[in-house]
C-alpha cells in the first residue's frame, strides 16, 4: 500500500514486489488503514474532506463518505 497525491496504490508484496493497480482517490491521501477482513481500504484524504472506501479485488473506490468538516482527516481508525 502506497499513497500518493490523489490517488493509493495497491502492491504484491511477492518475490517480485510490484504495483498491481493505482486507485485514484481524493485530494492528498494522507493515511490509509485495511479493514480487519483485510478486503477493504479506508484512505483519509486531508485535503478533499472525505474518506475513500477502497475494494481491493475490484481496486476501485466505491464509496466516498464527506465528512463534513473544514479540515481533512488527520488519520483513519477503523474498530472492528
Amino acid at each position: 500500500l502506497l499513497i500518493g497525491s490523489g490517488s493509493v496504490s495497491l502492491l504484491d508484496l511477492g518475490a517480485e514486489a510490484r504495483v498491481t493497480a493505482v486507485v485514484p482517490v481524493g485530494t492528498a491521501p494522507i493515511h490509509a488503514k485495511f479493514t480487519p477482513s483485510g478486503d477493504a481500504i479506508l484512505a483519509g484524504n486531508g485535503l478533499s474532506q472525505t474518506i475513500s472506501v477502497i475494494d481491493v479485488a475490484r481496486a476501485e473506490v466505491v464509496e466516498t463518505v464527506a465528512l463534513g468538516t473544514t479540515i481533512g482527516p488527520a488519520d483513519v481508525a477503523i474498530q472492528p
